[in-house]
This record gives C-alpha cells, sequence and structure tokens, in this order.
C-alpha cells in the first residue's frame, strides 16, 4: 500500500514539473500567432517618426512606414494602421473604419466610431 501511494505520489510531481515547464516555455517562446504582414511591418522602412500635441493635453506618436502608420496615444493605447484612400491628406484606418488616423502637413486628428478624440494635433 505504501508503495502505491509513494508512486502516485511521483507521478503528481512529475506531472506538475511537466505542466510547469510547459508554461514557462510557452512564456518564453515568440508569439507565433503573429501573420506575416504583420512581421512586414514591424520591419518596413521607417519614412518618418512624428509626435503630435493634440487638443486637452492628448498627444500622438506616429511611426510612418510604407502603406502604413502606427500609433501610440497618450491614453496608453497602440494601433498599427494601413495606409487607405483620401482625397486630401493621408488617411490610415482598420478596415472596418471604426478607428481612424488622418494627417495633412504638420496637422493630424483621430476619428473612432465616428467622433473626433483627438483633435487639433500639430507636430512638434
Amino acid at each position: 500500500m505504501h508503495d502505491i501511494a509513494h508512486t502516485k505520489y511521483r507521478a503528481i510531481i512529475v506531472a506538475f514539473i511537466v505542466l510547469f515547464v510547459a508554461i514557462l516555455i510557452l512564456a518564453v517562446w515568440p508569439d507565433v500567432r503573429r501573420t506575416e504582414s504583420e512581421t512586414e511591418k514591424e520591419n518596413a522602412t521607417i519614412l518618418a517618426k512624428v509626435m503630435y500635441q493634440c487638443r486637452d493635453g492628448k498627444s500622438v506618436y506616429a511611426v510612418y512606414v510604407e502603406g502604413a502608420v502606427r500609433l501610440e496615444l497618450s491614453d496608453l493605447r497602440a494601433r498599427t494602421l494601413p495606409q487607405t484612400v483620401a482625397g486630401s491628406g493621408a488617411r490610415y484606418a482598420t478596415l472596418n473604419g471604426d478607428f481612424v488616423f488622418w494627417n495633412k502637413g504638420d496637422t493630424s486628428f483621430i476619428q473612432e466610431n465616428n467622433i473626433l478624440t483627438f483633435t487639433d494635433c500639430i507636430r512638434i
């Protein structure tokens, strides 16, 4: 009886060790869910890095790459948006258009769900 209990105890310990190692590997393993296009955007040539100061103390840090922009917002959100068709200036937007970054010259603004959330942004 003592040997059976000892064997079960060992099996439980081994299972916990295997589980711990698996969790550790997953924690440090690179994010395999990234798509090729995300990796390409990250490796794209940087065209410009611009800081915009906006109304109400907000700010936008924009990294322009070929065909896209990476945004870091003062509210700690970050987005990468593809460039889309614009009549004037540059327009970057999500596929469904719920998040849009507009840029023309030294100015920009952000529109979320058709509401202006970052306005009067000036390049500094």
